[in-house]
């Protein structure tokens, strides 16, 4: 369906895909702030940009609730991930200029024997990195660290936690921090600049965004401006309230270390949708023509956009930023000229990230009479869980069932109802409700054989998991409960060695270690079942609980023993 609605009126206001004009968007975004307020917002800020024009740009809120200071256009809010766009279009400027093509094996800039753990000898190219889909597998060592400002040496950095692939190249997306840091490293490399000095002169400064940051030590930005920026906030369920948190960075810096006013965000927007079949981005329109085509088919990823559909099925280019204390959103509608950027100092904050800007364009929920098939049913695993080593027995309660009713009409997944849409687009069922702060479109993924392999929801991919063979007895040593015996088990005896030879030597302690032997082995037995029985119910992961207990136990008994 194209729209005819999309136009400029004698009053200069704009009416936008969903029908809303741009004199109201005023009273909309408030309204939606005014709902949300309880629990769900501390300080936001918005911009929306069309044909080349700021239609609309607004702050509300605190920036510092304990100051009750004024969040306002100065204010500096991080874009957490949304900083991978400007790792993407760093890259399409390279390949413009023939420097790099995105079909290169990365160890061609970073050298042969630059990656020591790669367990497939496929490559790995430069646009898998934009994919995501390199495989590489998640580690228990997060890059999130504290502190505002952290000094990095990228290389290092990217060395030392090099992980190791789960699956060949291609296979599945997983979206990775690590990926970006990699990718950052290659425009590091082949431009023979450090990667934020390379952002600054060829994005920032070209753009004239002189309030945005991407230096992890913040030596592009001067003090007088940073002192602007919001603090950090978070939702305490427990406690039921908003509270400060610590300021965290990440040491895959390209990633998500970009911080900016609302108005430099949205300068940035605007650049890439384009004015007048032109942008300051790149040399020829056709570059960012090709940026916005799909690069993987059944994720709808575009070089590193994520692609959505909104009201008449109008293709939206997303990407969401959410880091500690801290929630950012890009939406582009390059085919109607439309922008919309979003920054908050909430974590998990939906005005910004979900329901403005859906209420803006419009979701898209066509009734047809199409049935699901029975093959996406299923069970699901996160791709972006530790697939391999000691840590990966902490990830295998991680999945949830896909349950088709309703004639087929209908899905349900992680508590979501989902209606087919069209052929692999499956919208949720519960859109109408308003504002609307849910997850929004499913599509499903396959292999070579055309074989249902996994499904996507934006950025976060799910591989399909086969539940039913983990409890079978021939799998019973990959199962959760022999994983978690053999973790303690070893520890177990040596411990036990140990104070048996302590009770030879002092009978003394004999009745003591007897009493400390029930209580010990009764614990064990209780975590074992915890963890067995988080696996079948599905429940969220008592493996911390379970840890304490062993380690509280390893005290017991150095205690005992020494």
């Amino acid at each position: 369906m194209i729209l005819v609605c999309l136009l400029v009126c004698i009053s200069e206001s704009v009416i936008t895909p969903n029908n809303i004009s741009s004199d109201s968007f005023k009273d909309v975004f408030m309204k939606i702030v005014n709902e949300s307020k309880n629990n769900n917002f501390v300080s936001g800020a918005v911009s929306v940009n069309y044909r080349g024009q700021n239609i609309y740009s607004d702050v509300t809120g605190f920036s510092d609730i304990s100051k009750r200071k004024i969040a306002n256009n100065e204010t500096l809010y991080p874009w957490s991930s949304v900083s991978a766009v400007l790792v993407h279009v760093s890259i399409m400027q390279l390949y413009e200029d023939g420097k790099l093509d995105l079909e290169d094996d990365i160890k061609k800039h970073l050298g042969k024997n630059f990656f020591k753990r790669m367990t497939y000898e496929d490559p790995v190219k430069i646009i898998n990195l934009m994919n995501h889909d390199t495989c590489w597998d998640d580690t228990a060592e997060k890059s999130i660290v504290p502190g505002s400002k952290i000094d990095i040496d990228l290389e290092d950095v990217i060395k030392k936690n090099e992980p190791r692939q789960f699956c060949r190249p291609g296979t599945f997306v997983s979206y990775s921090d690590y990926g970006l840091a990699v990718e950052g490293l290659i425009v590091d490399k082949v431009s023979n600049m450090k990667y934020s000095e390379y952002v600054k002169k060829n994005i920032f400064d070209r753009l004239g965004m002189r309030r945005s940051s991407i230096d992890p030590m913040r030596n592009d930005i001067s003090e007088d401006i940073l002192v602007n920026e919001a603090k950090p906030y978070a939702f305490n369920s427990k406690r039921n309230r908003i509270e400060e948190t610590e300021y965290y960075s990440n040491q895959f810096y390209p990633s998500g270390s970009a911080l900016s006013t609302i108005s430099d965000l949205s300068i940035f927007a605007n650049a890439l949708v384009g004015t007048n079949n032109s942008t300051p981005l790149f040399k020829n329109i056709s570059t960012l023509s090709e940026f916005y085509n799909i690069t993987k088919k059944d994720e709808r990823i575009s070089h590193g956009l994520f692609q959505q559909y909104y009201s008449g099925r109008i293709k939206g280019y997303d990407h969401r930023g959410n880091n500690v204390g801290y929630t950012a959103y890009i939406s582009l509608l390059p085919e109607y000229g439309f922008s919309y950027v979003g920054m908050s100092n909430l974590q998990d904050e939906y005005v910004i990230s979900k329901s403005f800007h859906r209420t803006l364009w419009g979701l898209y929920n066509p009734s047809n009479e199409k049935v699901i098939s029975y093959y996406i049913s299923s069970y699901y695993r996160p791709t972006n869980i530790v697939h391999r080593g000691f840590f990966k027995r902490h990830d295998l309660n991680k999945h949830y069932q896909l349950l088709i009713y309703d004639g087929r009409k209908q899905f349900s997944f992680l508590g979501d109802i989902y209606n087919i849409s069209e052929d692999n687009v499956f919208t949720n069922s519960n859109i109408s409700k308003w504002p609307y702060t849910g997850k929004y479109q499913i599509t499903f993924t396959h292999n070579q054989e055309g074989q249902v392999n996994g499904l996507c929801i934006l950025d976060e991919c799910y591989e399909n998991f086969d539940y039913f063979s983990t409890l079978n007895d021939d799998n019973f040593f990959k199962s959760d409960t022999f994983l978690f015996g053999l973790d303690i088990f070893p520890l177990t005896i040596g411990l036990e060695l140990l104070i048996f030879l302590r009770c030879i030597e002092f009978p003394i302690f004999a009745l003591r270690f007897l009493i400390i032997r029930i209580v010990t082995y009764t614990l064990m037995l209780i975590s074992l079942v915890l963890s067995h029985r988080n696996l079948i119910q599905n429940r969220i992961c008592v493996r911390r609980k379970v840890l304490a207990i062993i380690y509280g136990l390893i005290t017991l008994y150095c205690i005992e023993t020494f």
